[in-house]
């Protein structure tokens, strides 16, 4: 996975040394920051949590294998134990997460939602053939973390309030709507902007372009430098989707098994169109899912056939 001294530097971490080890002899094979999950050769994380608190746990993760410890005050680290001291251990484990993804050279695709879950499966079901995709239910930097070195992208359910930072996506995929119980327009308002802020120099934005507080936000404050495509699952002039420079527009959806329907992507004045598209959910919420999935497909230059046929199998 990395040296302990990278992830040192990583970190911006100070050794503190009682075990006699010289650091650049370690090598880390994974991460943890529960106790339970720890495996020899494993760095652990101190981190307070809701159920443990990983300050408290550092015996215990030394016991089971950990190789060294992040932790916030020199005096945790055991007398037989190698540390990494920093102020922040989140922040530290965050810092990693990052390096680690810059490392594998993962392409990174987050979608920030009340339930992601749906969007989340379409597009790491359509990339699936074309790419090693990993996609976890994790927290954002242990599933970065937890990535297997020949991963080419990342699908990431994104917290926007602890996550964005980290993953600087090269797609940010956004299917709420101001509609949604959960999702108020302030929370929106505040989400899609700190969104578009953590987006790569030339990032992409994906939105529900059906919804018009959304659509019309995210539209007045991008940034020249990245790219804005809408996704309506009816009219392809709902929602301002008509002033977006890339469309995506389902039509004639229809279906009892399942749905069909057609997906038209419009760039500019040019327009192309798929036909006879099949899922096997329901409701205009899976059918815009599938649009995000296919113009995520399209963005990487993934095989179309294949990913519309992994759309079709997907449950």
């Amino acid at each position: 996975m990395f040296s302990f001294d990278e992830a040192v530097a990583a970190v911006n971490g100070t050794v503190v040394n009682r075990k006699g080890v010289i650091g650049g002899t370690l090598f880390i094979t994974g991460v943890s920051s529960d106790v339970r999950t720890v495996e020899e050769g494993n760095l652990f994380f101190a981190l307070k949590k809701d159920t443990f608190v990983g300050n408290d746990q550092i015996a215990s993760a030394v016991a089971r294998g950990a190789c060294a410890v992040v932790v916030n005050s020199m005096t945790k680290v055991p007398d037989y134990g190698i540390g990494i001291v920093v102020k922040d251990t989140s922040k530290a484990l965050a810092d990693l997460a990052e390096h680690y993804r810059y490392k594998i050279g993962a392409k990174v695709i987050t979608v920030t939602d009340s339930d992601p879950s749906g969007a989340c499966s379409m597009i790491a079901a359509a990339l699936s053939p074309s790419f090693k995709i990993w996609s976890t239910g994790n927290s954002l930097p242990e599933t970065i973390l937890s990535a297997p070195q020949d991963t080419r992208v990342l699908v990431i359910a994104s917290d926007p309030e602890k996550d964005i930072r980290i993953s600087s996506p090269d797609i940010a995929v956004i299917p709420c709507s101001s509609g949604d119980g959960n999702m108020d327009k302030d929370k929106i308002k505040d989400i899609s902007s700190r969104i578009i802020n953590s987006l790569g120099p030339n990032g992409i934005l994906i939105v529900n372009g059906d919804d018009d507080f959304l659509f019309g936000h995210v539209r007045n404050i991008i940034p020249i430098n990245n790219g804005l495509v809408a996704v309506s699952a009816g009219d392809r002039l709902k929602g301002g989707v008509k002033n977006c420079p890339v469309c995506v527009n389902a039509s004639g959806v229809k279906g009892d098994n399942g749905t069909d329907f057609d997906v038209a992507v419009t760039v500019g004045d040019k327009e192309s169109s798929l036909k006879g598209v099949h899922i096997t959910k329901s409701g205009l919420n899976n059918v815009r899912n599938a649009c995000f999935a296919i113009m995520c497909a399209n963005l990487l230059n993934a095989d179309a056939d294949k990913a519309l046929e992994a759309l079709a199998l997907n449950d």
